[in-house]
């Protein structure tokens, strides 16, 4: 039986069917022995490339910048780590100084507000020459306080006729054990210094010492009491007390023949012998060491030391009125 077609579908050729089967491009222009795909892979590796080393050209240009600033910002940053501990020591440092200046400049004027000397005068409300504000108390090495008599602080002189004996008096101490003494002296209106007055402690133990002192001839007078270490008494009541218990017995002797060769410089020449001839005593090896101490505490030799003594630290009062 004849084979029949639908007129609705028009036949097909072999022709036809090769046009209508669609074709790659690359395909039809590939070269002969070149995979698929090729070029595109090649393209893509350029690119790639090309990416990678502009990548690495902008961090080489980047890197040697950043490399000397981190380079370069790592001492700066152990020098201001460094620096903030240096910062504050001397900051501290100042501080203290302050703290020293000022404390320095608030004991002076303390000092001066306690001793009561402001260093200026007023004129004397008789109309004669100026007398200080205030007198009479010194702090020193060895403070002299509360001296007397005195009138308004040492405003007005103390008054008293002439060939009259009164008492002068002022509390003076000091710090350690060692042994203290006290003086006045006596200047008449002529400025003269007059004979010297050793003082004494007026009740055991209240550091308040005294003198009977006598004045001439009338006039503006003034008086000083002055205030001392006593080395030798220090020595004298030490070696009592070490040399009977055998302490330190030629150790002992020795500083005291040292200290009375240094008493006997101070002494006239016509008693000095009296204190040299101790000093060879006290270094007699031959004789016992009692014997040797009392010799050192003879009443000539006391007698002479009292009137001529070996003074040390000497803080004298103001000059008081009179």
């Amino acid at each position: 039986m004849p084979a029949t077609h639908d007129s609705s579908s028009p036949p097909t050729s072999s022709k036809d069917t090769a046009a209508a089967e669609p074709t790659a491009p690359s395909a039809a222009k590939k070269p002969a022995g070149e995979p698929a795909g090729g070029p595109a892979r090649k393209a893509a590796r350029k690119a790639d490339t090309r990416a990678v080393t502009k990548a690495a050209t902008r961090t080489a240009s980047k890197t040697p910048g950043n490399t000397a600033g981190n380079t370069a910002a790592k001492p700066a940053k152990k020098t201001a780590k460094k620096a903030v501990p240096a910062k504050k020591a001397a900051t501290k440092t100042a501080q203290k100084a302050v703290g020293k200046t000022a404390g320095k400049t608030l004991g002076k004027k303390s000092v001066k507000a306690a001793s009561g000397v402001t260093g200026s005068a007023e004129a004397s409300p008789g109309g004669g020459d100026a007398v200080p504000r205030h007198r009479g108390t010194t702090l020193g090495r060895i403070p002299v306080l509360d001296v007397r008599p005195v009138v308004q602080h040492g405003r007005r002189p103390a008054k008293a006729v002439t060939g009259e004996s009164f008492e002068v008096s002022a509390t003076v101490f000091r710090e350690g054990h060692d042994a203290v003494a006290a003086n006045v002296v006596l200047r008449d209106p002529g400025g003269r210094p007059g004979p010297w007055t050793p003082m004494r402690e007026l009740a055991p133990g209240t550091d308040r010492w005294g003198a009977t002192v006598t004045v001439g001839e009338p006039g503006r007078w003034t008086y000083t009491v002055e205030a001392w270490s006593d080395p030798v008494a220090t020595w004298r009541h030490h070696a009592g007390i070490k040399i009977p218990a055998g302490i330190d017995t030629e150790l002992v002797l020795e500083e005291g023949a040292r200290l009375y060769e240094r008493a006997a410089a101070g002494v006239p020449e016509a008693q000095r012998q009296v204190v040299l001839d101790v000093v060879g005593a006290l270094r007699d090896e031959e004789r016992p060491a009692a014997w040797r101490l009392a010799a050192a505490l003879a009443p000539e030799v006391t007698d002479v030391l009292a009137r001529h003594p070996l003074r040390e630290l000497v803080t004298a009062s103001d000059p008081m009125p009179l």
